[in-house]
């Protein structure tokens, strides 16, 4: 059975999950998926959609990424799936995840 209420509690979690984005380096993070569109199942993962601080060198953004993952995974406990903006090439993709996203964090 779908669980519309991850949503609020992602929001619920907002104090922990901008200490992340600070420790990260994220300038913006949203969750997109069925934790955003009420469609979540206790077998779902979370789908966030995330941008860093913009002149991030490409080591340190690598550290950032998965060190976002990880610490997001653990929080949750279970299976996140972390993309950036600039990776949705495909114009279809890119559109579903614009529209569904929910902001989480803004810096």
């Amino acid at each position: 059975m779908p669980d519309p209420d991850m949503l609020q509690l992602l929001r619920n979690r907002h104090d922990d999950i901008r200490a992340l984005c600070e420790k990260h380096k994220v300038t913006q993070l949203a969750v997109f998926g069925s934790a955003a569109t009420g469609k979540f199942h206790s077998a779902s993962d979370l789908d966030f959609l995330v941008e860093f601080e913009e002149k991030l060198p490409a080591k340190d953004m690598a550290i950032a990424f998965f060190g976002l993952k990880e610490d997001l995974e653990n929080m949750f406990s279970r299976s996140v799936d972390l993309i950036t903006a600039s990776s949705l090439t495909n114009p279809y993709f890119r559109s579903s995840v614009m529209e569904e996203r929910q902001s989480l964090y803004a810096a």
